[in-house]
């Protein structure tokens, strides 16, 4: 039998460091990624790297001469933004790492934390494929049944369609299974207004918002199972009228975004922990150059050689 060669994953990587690329390159290689990495360390190259190629992942440095991420961020969703974008760097504030987050970056690897790397390249492809399956979904409400029952049955991600009151009409397997059930017989049992879900929004404000847009995109929002288990989903839903413009039905769909929410906190809890050593590291420094000069001016007043030599 042949064997099947991975397919090559082609990286662009800004940065200015050669230490930092070779790092970076060599964990890679540890990991077993099939990759080709392009390397540039400045604001013109990597623009026309992104008009002359298409990457599978980009990895981008904070801070160079030139440039930083969120310009290369802004660049990158121009061109390309299908693909997915991790900064690269040292320890930066928080609001800066959640600010990058929330303009489009996939996610923030710390350079002293530079393990996690190939974590995250995987998990950014595995959400391009999920985004991929979603509009290939969505391509397919607009086609044939036909080419629609193939995906609404394979698809990665959660589909249902609901009354507006929450009576589950349809749900495909992925869904069943996200919600922690056996079967659509045992799902459809409940509804969407069921305790069971507890979502973190009511159901009055789900329909207000559907029925003044025609649909709702993206809403983020925690689901607490049956189960106990708690997930944190990305529900995207169009709403159906019938010949007198009364709502008929939802059709919807629910991507488990718990992954990506847990990565977040990772970042934001690491962000909490280096500021917090920072400011301790600093208060620390200060008490201990207040009790030195304190010894001093009691070895001055004893008439004794100062021990402290401390600059002003």
């Amino acid at each position: 039998m042949e064997k099947v060669e991975k397919q090559v994953l082609k990286i662009l990587l800004l940065e200015d460091s050669q230490r930092d690329y070779e790092i970076i390159n060599e964990l890679l290689i540890d990991e077993d990624f099939n990759f080709i990495i392009e390397r540039v360390d400045n604001r013109k190259d990597f623009i026309s790297s992104l008009q002359l190629q298409k990457y599978d992942v980009i990895l981008s440095d904070f801070s160079l001469p030139d440039f930083n991420a969120f310009g290369a961020l802004k660049h990158a969703l121009e061109l390309c933004p299908e693909t997915p974008f991790i900064v690269v760097s040292g320890s930066i504030g928080e609001e800066t790492a959640i600010d990058l987050i929330k303009k489009g970056a996939i996610d923030y690897v710390l350079k002293d934390r530079i393990e996690r790397l190939p974590f995250s390249v995987k998990r950014a492809l595995e959400e391009v494929e999920v985004i991929e399956a979603r509009k290939q979904v969505e391509k397919a409400l607009k086609n044939s049944e036909k080419e629609y029952r193939g995906l609404f049955e394979n698809a990665p991600l959660g589909i249902y369609r609901t009354t507006p009151d929450g009576r589950i009409l349809k749900a495909n397997p992925f869904l069943v299974k996200m919600l922690g059930y056996r079967s659509f017989k045992d799902l459809v049992k409940r509804n969407l207004n069921h305790e069971d879900f507890e979502p973190s929004y009511s159901r009055e404000e789900f329909q207000k918002r559907i029925e003044q847009d025609g649909e709702i995109r993206g809403l983020e929002a925690q689901w607490k199972l049956h189960d106990g288990k708690v997930i944190y989903v990305s529900e995207s839903a169009t709403l159906v009228r019938d010949e007198n413009k009364k709502p008929l039905y939802y059709d919807g769909i629910v991507e488990d975004i718990s992954g990506r929410k847990s990565a977040e906190d990772e970042i934001q809890k690491r962000i909490e922990d280096l500021e917090y050593f920072h400011k301790f590291t600093v208060g620390r420094e200060l008490t201990m150059i207040e009790l030195k000069r304190e010894i001093n001016s009691l070895l001055k007043e004893a008439g004794k050689e100062q021990k402290y030599l401390l600059v002003e």
